[in-house]
């Protein structure tokens, strides 16, 4: 059986839409939310949930003071009954299968970590549009940036994908945990790489991360997930994104450049990806605007002309 692990902060919003999720999954026996120090009625949802479900454990850890979502991984194995271990973000929604189908292939290939497809729900979607929308990815373009150490995940894929990272939402083994953990130094800001670090770690020490399209789960749209979490404004997201991805790309970017072939040096790769992120928050987004605008106008063009009888 699988213990199923959310960290969460100040989400009762997101965990009220998607948390019966949560319990459908399949092996699951046990689910522990980590609160990290939040100040909204969480508990009370999770609480609900809870009542609703009485053949699933529901275990509620809170941290008495801020951890960050690092320091809430580590809380929530520490204290699993399974020898399995599945987590998953606040605000995503996970088809039925998704820890069956991870088991399954964590077993099959001997992989240290395996995920399924995650995509995002635009608010006028369900989980099952957003999800029968993608298929097998949206972008034609490689699964992995390498000199920016980034899943791109829209790609299209066939089958089963070996990565170096993927997605948040992951099964694993409680004893690959307990030798390689999380890193708490990833509790400030936006905490940006805390759930990579342990990926990463997985990774240059040997072990195989497996993407799978046979199982998935939807991200809630930005407009129904504005707040908790570890948000932060755009200009701190990149300030903590550069300072978290130097000591990331410090802890581990040769040992990654030794198993993936790159040949760029580690100051190069830190200085590469400050520009990538910069170009990532205030450049992409007004693109994806500017597109989105001439696609409505084109429609409405469209709609405009007059009809031939």
């Amino acid at each position: 059986m699988i213990t199923l692990i959310i960290p969460t902060r100040n989400r009762a919003h997101t965990l009220s839409l998607i948390g019966e999720s949560f319990y459908r999954l399949q092996l699951v026996d046990e689910i522990i939310f980590v609160d990290d120090e939040g100040s909204d009625n969480s508990a009370e949802v999770i609480d609900a949930l809870a009542a609703r479900h009485p053949q699933i454990a529901t275990k509620i850890l809170r941290n008495e003071r801020r951890l960050g979502a690092s320091g809430s991984r580590i809380r929530g194995y520490k204290a699993a009954k399974n020898d399995y271990i599945m987590y998953s973000d606040d605000d995503v929604y996970v088809q039925p299968n998704y820890a069956a189908v991870c088991l399954k292939k964590l077993r099959l290939t001997g992989a240290g970590i395996v995920s399924g497809r995650i995509v995002r729900m635009r608010v006028d979607q369900t989980p099952e549009q957003a999800i029968a929308a993608f298929g097998n990815g949206m972008s034609d373009k490689p699964p992995f940036r390498k000199l920016v150490c980034e899943t791109r995940g829209e790609a299209k894929t066939d089958g089963d994908v070996r990565l170096p990272l993927t997605g948040p939402v992951i099964v694993t083994t409680k004893a690959l945990l307990e030798e390689l953990s999380y890193d708490p130094f990833y509790s400030r800001g936006n905490g940006f790489r805390e759930e990579t670090d342990f990926q990463m770690h997985a990774f240059v020490t040997g072990r195989d991360i497996l993407m799978t399209n046979e199982t998935y789960c939807a991200e809630l749209s930005r407009i129904e997930s504005k707040v908790g979490g570890q948000r932060t404004p755009r200009l701190k997201t990149l300030y903590w994104s550069i300072y978290y991805n130097a000591y990331f790309f410090g802890k581990y970017w040769d040992r990654y450049a030794a198993r993936t072939g790159v040949t760029m040096s580690r100051r190069s790769a830190t200085a590469l990806f400050a520009v990538y992120q910069l170009y990532a928050l205030f450049v992409r987004p007004f693109g994806y605007k500017y597109q989105r605008w001439a696609a409505r106008q084109r429609e409405r063009r469209a709609a405009s002309r007059p009809a031939f009888q």
